[in-house]
């Protein structure tokens, strides 16, 4: 089963830490951290707000978009994009844990309006009939080995001049053994 694949990868040895650096950072401040202050520890991909902001601006997202974010991890960048866009999203991470401080945290920047966190792996869960303007994702498509149903699923999902955004791994050639191992 592809879930419990990824739970046993230890993406992440610890959840706890995401809600300790969110505590120790909001005690630092002496405030609750901005939605920019936060993107050193709700940003888990590469280049933080900077590569969010690019996708907001190479799909033009705006507040009538509606967007599906792949892989979303603690939330980071859908709150970021709802945070500048005031677009709705939803939010689908596979992994209880990550959802759950995902939606703490979301709740907390009363985002909640905006942002709709669903765990659930992306090639079993039923949209109905929802159509997205916009598929974003981070870091996390390579982690689906089906890969030929994903993107059947995905063209499904997008409305027909809907855009997919992704910053992920790719390869140019077959890895070896010791490649996999480290990868």
């Amino acid at each position: 089963m592809i879930k419990s694949s990824i739970k046993n990868m230890n993406l992440y040895k610890s959840t706890n830490r995401f809600i300790r650096n969110y505590n120790q950072l909001s005690t630092s401040l002496n405030r609750k951290p901005t939605i920019e202050e936060m993107a050193s520890i709700d940003q888990l991909h590469y280049n933080g707000t900077k590569a969010v902001e690019e996708a907001i601006i190479k799909t033009n997202i705006n507040s009538q978009s509606l967007i599906l974010d792949i892989g979303s991890g603690i939330g980071g960048p859908a709150r970021y994009i709802a945070h500048k866009t005031k677009s709705y999203l939803y939010a689908l991470e596979i992994q209880k844990e990550l959802n759950d401080i995902a939606n703490k945290l979301t709740i907390d920047y009363k985002l909640n309006k905006n942002i709709k966190h669903i765990e659930a792996d992306i090639l079993e869960y039923n949209f109905k009939d929802v159509k997205f303007d916009i598929i974003v994702s981070w870091l996390a498509l390579y982690h689906i080995p089906k890969r030929k149903q994903l993107l059947e699923k995905l063209f499904k999902l997008l409305k027909g001049n809907g855009i997919i955004y992704s910053e992920d791994f790719y390869l140019k050639k077959k890895l070896t053994s010791i490649e996999m191992n480290t990868l």
